[in-house]
């Protein structure tokens, strides 16, 4: 028996959180294990059928501080100023939220990137979104 797709596309958003707010998570030996879903998220985020998933990983992760900024902030550069390929390929409300994150993120890292970031975001929605998808039907 299969869930309808309604519980499916809750389903990663309930595991990032659940996984990333509980107490044990922020224990210092799983530390490793957290650089390693990191790296994982970041690999699957370009792929559509993981993109939505690894975004919400991804920012989880973020969002509890489960690794230190300094350790991100290589990755962080990569899917931020090469969007297009190595961003998030679906335009979706996860992929939305993980970007706005690493704007932020990149923007306390590097305050006087904040316009690049911005233009390289802003480049990456408009290269993802195609209005003429969802009229389809209409003519």
């Amino acid at each position: 028996m299969s869930l309808p797709s309604r519980h499916l596309d809750s389903s990663p958003k309930l595991i990032g959180n659940s996984f990333t707010t509980h107490e044990a998570s922020q224990h210092a030996s799983l530390s490793p294990s957290w650089k390693q879903l990191w790296q994982l998220g970041v690999r699957a985020l370009s792929l559509p059928l993981t993109s939505r998933a690894a975004c919400v990983l991804l920012h989880s992760i973020l969002k509890a501080n489960l690794v230190p900024k300094h350790e991100l902030a290589d990755d962080v550069n990569q899917i931020v100023t090469t969007a297009d390929i190595s961003g998030p390929s679906v335009l979706v409300d996860s992929s939305l939220i993980l970007m706005l994150s690493l704007l932020r993120l990149r923007n306390n890292m590097f305050p006087n990137a904040s316009q690049a970031t911005s233009n390289h975001i802003i480049r990456w929605v408009f290269v993802r979104w195609s209005p003429g998808e969802f009229l389809c039907g209409e003519g």
